[in-house]
């Protein structure tokens, strides 16, 4: 097994990406080997709950983005789940492990990847939320209604459509509303790496908005062509409009995403457990289809996030992961039974977490008697940064006896501070 960076990496930190991160970091057992997880996305963690409420049910039980946000992003930072912001590239399987590659051409390696990248991936919509962002919302009437209202508003002097292909659904009745001083324009976001129409009409452009800029209000638009690299900037945008219906038909994703299979409309096509038909490629929450709601895509993420934590759980210890109550235990029990499994030679501790980070839980959890091994053994670990040292090896680093170490891997773990993984040294 050649060392990856992460046991799983989560694309896209919306509630189906968190959802997935975060069952697969915290698994509510008390002794469990947690995964070593990390989330892609360009954009503050949240994803579409930043931009409206969200209704889980039916009105009794709805959120806005203050009531929402703790549930879904205080753990990430309580577990140390590291955010990158940086947008993906390229997702590539290579042999028994995959590589993610991002717009600032870092290549993450993981053993196993969750997509969760919606129906289109955020730049900054959130932070430009009606302050020159609006989307089509309220229902087909509501939209046909407002069409008018955008493209005859006297202040508005440019007005950017942004959708997938099927924002051509939109496109004449907008060109039909459009007032003489309104200058209209149409982005047609793509999947990478399928066929895309082509339209010579010169209110058109195809690719990916990349960049947004603008102080108290957004004020221009980078288009980025995926396959040649060819940027476009739009200058002096008054109103930016996500076109939701569009890619509710048919979604946008400016990655390669390792050849995983696709429907009819383009969504990522999953069993009921959220595998693709990649093997260690999951996906969770819009990317696979409608109905597009917070409440299914926390769901698939909540699967997609055990299955995630079996997959790599299989490929440490050659074993399926006692999940009782989630997953049935069919084994004949046997006394003395223990979840954790045998710390072998092969497999060391990493901190899942900032050094300083975990000494502070550990001084917070434990007694003073145990304290001393635990501090030494994560001092030990923490030595050797990225690279993982055997149970041997890390008692002489720390000055202390390999049972005495073994002993506190195992209280790291039942703490949920550590996880175990190939030795590289």
């Amino acid at each position: 097994m050649i060392p990856v960076d992460f046991d799983v990496l989560v694309i896209g930190g919306g509630p189906a990406g968190i959802a997935a991160a975060m069952r697969a970091r915290w698994v509510k057992r008390y002794s469990v080997v947690p995964c070593d997880v990390a989330i892609l996305d360009p954009v503050p963690l949240g994803g579409l709950t930043q931009m409206g409420t969200c209704i889980m049910t039916s009105p009794g039980w709805i959120y806005n983005e203050e009531s929402i946000r703790p549930f879904l992003v205080d753990d990430v930072e309580r577990f140390d789940v590291p955010h990158v912001k940086a947008r993906v590239t390229a997702i590539e399987r290579r042999h028994d492990r995959f590589e993610v590659t991002s717009s600032t051409g870092e290549t993450l390696s993981a053993r196993c990847v969750v997509v969760c990248s919606g129906m289109k991936m955020l730049v900054r919509e959130p932070e430009f939320w009606n302050r020159g962002v609006t989307a089509t919302s309220m229902g087909v009437e509501w939209v046909a209604g407002k069409l008018r209202h955008w493209l005859s508003d006297p202040k508005h002097r440019r007005v950017v459509f942004a959708g997938s292909d099927k924002l051509t659904n939109l496109m004449p009745l907008a060109r039909s509303c459009r007032a003489p001083h309104v200058d209209v324009h149409f982005v047609l976001e793509p999947i990478r790496g399928t066929n895309t129409a082509t339209h010579d009409d010169p209110d058109v452009t195809f690719g990916t908005v990349v960049e947004m800029s603008g102080q108290e209000r957004l004020r221009s638009i980078t288009i980025e062509q995926a396959e040649t690299g060819e940027r476009k900037t739009i200058d002096d945008v008054d109103l930016f409009v996500i076109d939701f219906m569009s890619y509710e038909v048919r979604p946008a994703r400016s990655f390669l995403c390792a050849s995983a299979a696709l429907d009819e409309q383009g969504f990522i096509q999953v069993d009921r457990r959220q595998h693709t038909d990649v093997e260690g490629l999951f996906a969770a929450g819009d990317v696979t289809g409608m109905p597009a709601c917070a409440g299914t895509a926390i769901g698939e993420g909540i699967v997609a996030g055990f299955e995630a934590y079996r997959y790599v759980y299989r490929q440490k210890f050659g074993a399926e992961p006692p999940l009782f109550a989630y997953y049935g235990y069919d084994a004949p029990l046997q006394e003395g039974f223990q979840e954790l499994p045998p710390l072998h030679a092969t497999l060391g501790p990493r901190l899942l977490g900032p050094s300083e980070d975990v000494l502070s839980k550990v001084r917070e959890r434990s007694s003073a008697d145990q304290c001393e091994a635990l501090e030494r053994t994560v001092l030990a670990v923490a030595q050797g940064g990225r690279r993982v040292a055997s149970v041997d090896h890390l008692a002489k680093t720390a000055e202390l006896d390999p049972e005495a170490v073994a002993l506190a891997v195992r209280r790291l773990l039942e703490m949920k501070l550590i996880t175990l993984t190939e030795v590289t040294s």
